[in-house]
């Protein structure tokens, strides 16, 4: 039996560790005895069927269990070792190190965008159609469920705060306006010609989470104030609606929050042809109008607390920026065409634009500069994708900036592999690390780089 033992084993290279087949196995005259299913003899070690290979030869006939518990073991790590390194190799793939904006998904609303809400708290956005169906996306923009609105709706915004744990959403359309559940059911619809001026449907909408506030533009140049009440389960106007001076530039087009203008309450700016006007929303009073800031009509407006500016952006291809008494603190110029989207990241001095030359670009209100372009054009999908016609900032920690166009909604990874610091005005020459200060009663300063240029 040794000397079988002995002779079989040089079949099978198992003194390395591996496993090699006689081709002599593979032949069609070993398969002449029938299978016998599982092993004859009394194996703990195995209680499933043995392949047809080992179990149909002459060879493995003659072998003892411990034998064949060898082989099948040599055979069972070879295959392992041979899946692991497959694993593996799958695994090895060269990573691609990018800063700013990466594109991430492209969602393609057939029947024509007409909004997106965002809830942070469910962690999911809402894109509303132009058919009137309600499509639910996770954070990360894969598909969740598509429902049918419960009332005709052309826009939707997401209410978060001190009214609920969870999110509601307001939506407005001929019907008026409309609060909905988190799961989008209905929970109340507005009377008509309540609160506002008969005839006239909302059509631009901006909350006020933390005075349970919403401000409602019209058409027809009004605009209306509304106050969450029952907890946030219906709305009733508060104040007088507002009518906005005779502009012959054309209808609001964006309303924004600002900074507190009295009693700590925020103030609101609206986009109104080439002015932007400002309203107190604890008076309730149109307090200042600042005509022809740009040459055109101004498409968006955005505000940065973090270094207390408002920017607008124009048809006229620039975007400016306006200190708190409305002096301008700088002008961008990088667009070739007009830009028709802002958006301001949170916690940052970081402005995005997006334009109708194809491009998506990042500005840095400290520096003065532009420190990102990503192209908009999408291939395959034609040029309407680079019409873009909002911006939507994340709306949390780990959230993609949002881009909207009348056809779909594009979603952009935002990654931050370095803090540009300053623009110098010439090639770098030298970088050495500038040694640490002797200790002090005062804080330490950060290190420290000292820079030489070829100027």
């Amino acid at each position: 039996m040794e000397t079988e033992v002995s002779e079989a084993g040089n079949r099978y290279s198992a003194e390395g560790d591996s496993l090699l087949l006689d081709p002599d196995l593979y032949d069609a005259d070993t398969y002449d005895i029938a299978d016998p299913g599982l092993l004859k003899e009394k194996n703990e070690l195995f209680a499933e069927p043995i392949p047809r290979l080992f179990t149909s030869s002459l060879w493995w006939q003659k072998q003892t269990p411990r034998a064949r518990a060898r082989r099948l073991w040599l055979l069972l790590r070879g295959g392992l070792h041979d899946f692991v390194e497959k694993e593996k190799r799958s695994e090895l793939r060269v990573a691609r190190l990018t800063h700013g904006l990466e594109p991430l998904r492209h969602l393609k609303v057939a029947a024509g965008l007409c909004s997106v809400a965002q809830d942070p708290v469910g962690r999911r956005f809402v894109v509303l159609d132009g058919a009137g169906h309600l499509h639910v996306h996770r954070e990360d923009g894969w598909a969740d469920k598509k429902l049918q609105a419960p009332a005709v709706l052309t826009g939707l915004v997401a209410m978060q705060g001190p009214l609920d744990t969870m999110s509601r959403f307001v939506g407005w359309g001929p019907e008026g306006l409309a609060i909905l559940r988190p799961d989008l059911s209905l929970l109340w619809l507005s009377e008509p010609g309540v609160g506002g001026v008969p005839g006239h449907e909302p059509i631009c909408c901006l909350p006020v989470p933390s005075l349970g506030l919403l401000l409602v533009a019209e058409a027809g140049g009004s605009l209306v104030l509304w106050e969450f009440r029952s907890g946030g389960r219906r709305l009733v106007p508060r104040g007088s609606p507002l009518r906005l001076p005779p502009s012959p530039a054309g209808t609001l087009t964006r309303l924004v929050l600002g900074p507190p203008h009295s009693h700590q309450v925020p103030c609101c700016f609206a986009a109104y042809g080439s002015a932007v006007l400002t309203f107190d929303l604890h008076t309730w009073a149109l307090v200042d109008v600042r005509q022809d800031l740009h040459k055109t009509t101004i498409w968006d407006v955005a505000y940065c607390p973090e270094v207390g500016a408002l920017v607008t952006a124009s048809r006229d291809s620039m975007m400016k920026v306006w200190e708190a008494d409305w002096q301008i603190r700088m002008v961008f110029m990088g667009h070739t065409g007009p830009v028709t989207a802002l958006a301001v990241l949170p916690n940052t001095s970081l402005v995005l634009s997006a334009s109708r030359d194809g491009t998506l670009r990042t500005w840095d209100l400290q520096t003065a500069a532009q420190v990102g372009e990503v192209a908009l054009s999408c291939p395959g999908r034609g040029a309407a994708c680079g019409l873009v016609t909002r911006l939507l900032a994340p709306a949390g920690p780990g959230w993609p900036v949002l881009s909207l166009s009348t056809s779909g909604v594009d979603l952009w990874r935002l990654r931050e592999l370095y803090s540009p610091l300053a623009q110098l005005s010439a090639p770098v020459l030298h970088l050495q690390r500038v040694p640490a200060l002797p200790a002090s009663a005062h804080p330490l300063l950060p290190a420290r780089l000292v820079c030489a240029c070829a100027d």
